[in-house]
């Protein structure tokens, strides 16, 4: 059994937004696993906005009844992006996340009526009739289909369109007085399809959809689609944590993520609808696209925001498909948590699992604050179900102090290749205790060197913030190129500025010490910094407190 060492040290530490243990899942719609226990989605859909590639899109899924207030939202899926080749034609390639990216969050009010089916038709000609089938969109109807009844036997079974615009024709044969009825089965996107039956003289006698009811169903409490222009809540700039659960193969390997999102406050509502998108406009560097659920959950109900004016070539909804699309028959993958009270033993800052050059794995774990914690356990699995993790360390003895805290613990007992999970169980003195997690890495046994992780360019959140009297303003670059930091006043105002030029990729880094460009302190408040490299732009706050 080989040796395995932790480390305590206090250092100053970077922020990645809290992580607190005590949640508790008040609401859930999880992703569909397969046979080993990793994500099996069958569809993703973008919910970004890009403003400057003309894409606003967000999905939006329903939620009821919740009796506590919601304070953090998981949500599931994989950054993609959408590229033009040098022959021109455009095509999916795998995007790359941070630890943090920016979301925007918003809820709407729920809100439905009962739906109004078309009566049953009688037969007054004998002979026979057609069902013409349709789709505004032209890609079929994506896994919709109509039964069509004749005095309550089925005559016509899962008829459907495969692809295009139709119509595509189906016939059946009634006698006069007989009852017509048809019962719809909603697909993907059921508000682009729509059917007519005509008689046998091919007179149309009935219509139904878009949305289509079924002739002669009963009628039904159907959930109205979000406002999207009133949201009850909207939170334009949150940070999301992401961690790593699993590549994923379809036509391109993408990898699958959990991204956390800490609400600002409590959002008290028994039902209604939420929506995350995330935002190339505050520094996202690919497109979120949101995972479907595990389809025993939910209601096969959710809506992606109509209102967006895209081109084509970047607007792209589906994987496979290039379209702003309406209400969907598929549910998203999220889970709505109550808690966080802010006076909790332990506020976690970060978690991570990285690969040292001597091909252990380390995992480091922040804490800003510590209140009568008795310390951490860490526990390992080879899958990401936490029911199967093992516990592999000693209690690593908590300090209890009220400033950062940096804890390292190194794994040095894998021996098989392979995609590990950990967890961290953090564990107070009165006995209670809670997870933080999953992260993952990969392990290959023959592998003696540091990875290196491609860097992206963008701007990383000022630490500390708020700061007195210096902050530090982070900032990856992808290539080697120039960089500006701007200081603004929330009146839009420079203060003070900062040129940098780098001849690699890397992390870097400007130092601010709260006074303007002739050296004059600054007053206590908000300030914004705004960095600018080629094309990329990106704005932040941050908070002097003197």
């Amino acid at each position: 059994m080989k040796e395995v060492l932790y480390i305590t040290m206090i250092l100053a530490v970077f922020s990645f937004g809290a992580l607190a243990a005590q949640y508790q899942e008040i609401y859930s719609q999880p992703y569909a696993v397969d046979q080993n226990g990793l994500p099996n989605p069958y569809t993703i859909v973008n919910s970004t906005l890009a403003t400057a590639q003309g894409m606003d899109l967000r999905i939006a899924d329903n939620f009821s009844g919740l009796t506590d207030p919601i304070t953090k939202i998981t949500v599931y899926g994989g950054p993609l992006l959408y590229r033009r080749s040098w022959l021109g034609f455009w095509y999916w390639s795998a995007g790359q996340v941070a630890s943090e990216e920016p979301f925007r969050v918003r809820f709407y009010d729920c809100s439905g009526t009962w739906t109004q089916p078309p009566p049953p038709l009688t037969a007054d000609t004998a002979g026979t009739y057609t069902v013409n089938l349709y789709d505004t969109y032209g890609d079929g109807w994506q896994g919709g289909s109509l039964d069509v009844l004749v005095n309550g036997t089925v005559v016509l079974e899962g008829i459907t369109i495969a692809d295009g615009y139709g119509p595509e024709a189906y016939t059946f044969t009634a006698n006069v007085g007989d009852e017509i009825c048809t019962v719809f089965t909603a697909g993907y996107f059921p508000s682009e399809n729509r059917y007519e039956v005509l008689d046998p003289n091919s007179v149309v006698i009935a219509t139904d959809g878009p949305d289509p009811l079924g002739i002669g169903s009963d009628p039904e409490y159907v959930i109205g689609k979000p406002d999207w222009n009133n949201p009850v809540k909207e939170y334009l700039n949150l940070q999301a944590t992401t961690t790593f659960i699993a590549d994923l193969t379809w036509d391109i390997t993408w990898q699958y993520y959990q991204f956390d999102i800490i609400l600002p406050e409590p959002v008290n509502m028994a039902e209604g609808w939420v929506s995350a998108q995330m935002s190339v406009d505050d520094g996202a560097t690919a497109l979120f696209m949101w995972s479907d659920c595990n389809p025993a959950y939910g209601d096969a109900v959710a809506w992606q925001y109509e209102g967006a004016k895209a081109s084509k070539s970047v607007n792209a909804s589906k994987l496979t498909k290039s379209n702003v699309r309406g209400g969907t028959g598929n549910d998203m993958a999220f889970i709505l948590y109550t808690g966080n009270d802010p006076t909790l033993p332990v506020e976690l800052s970060h978690f991570s699992a990285t690969m040292t050059s001597e091909n252990y794995v380390q995992l480091t774990w922040v804490s800003q604050t510590e209140t009568n914690v008795l310390g951490y356990n860490v526990y390992r699995s080879d899958g990401c179900d936490l029911s199967s993790a093992r516990h592999i360390s000693p209690l690593i003895e908590g300090t209890n102090t009220s400033f950062a805290q940096t804890y390292i613990y190194l794994d040095q007992e894998l021996e098989q290749d392979g995609t590990y999970y950990y967890w961290l169980q953090s564990v107070d003195m009165d006995g209670t205790s809670g997870f933080h997690g999953p992260v993952s890495v990969a392990f290959s046994i023959g592998n003696t060197e540091s990875p290196s992780m491609p860097y992206l360019t963008r701007l990383e959140n000022a630490y500390p913030n708020p700061f007195n009297p210096n902050t530090t303003i982070r900032y990856q670059l992808r290539d080697a190129g120039k960089v500006r930091i701007d200081i603004y006043n929330l009146r839009g105002q420079v203060l003070n500025s900062f040129s940098r030029t780098h001849d690699a990729a890397g992390n870097y880094g400007v130092v601010w010490d709260g006074r303007d460009s002739s050296g004059n302190d600054l007053t206590s408040g908000v300030y914004l910094y705004k960095m600018s490299c080629g094309e990329y732009s990106a704005t932040k706050r941050m908070v002097l407190k003197k």
